[in-house]
């Protein structure tokens, strides 16, 4: 489990899906395509975005 290391493309096909579901339910909430995206972004940011001092060290 904690030896595993998943290939990249795992882990951006996971936060594209968990994207698409947010767009979704934002778009069943009323939002434009347009807004619905950009709101989705806003929220599920990419783990990129999160600040040095809470990534776990490698």
């Amino acid at each position: 489990m904690f030896g595993r290391k998943r290939p990249l493309s795992d882990f951006s096909a996971e936060l594209e899906a968990h994207l698409v579901l947010e767009i979704d339910r934002l778009r069943e909430q009323g939002l434009s395509e347009d807004d619905a995206g950009a709101q989705a972004r806003l929220t599920n940011r990419a783990p990129t975005s999160t600040p040095q001092s809470c990534a776990v060290p490698v």
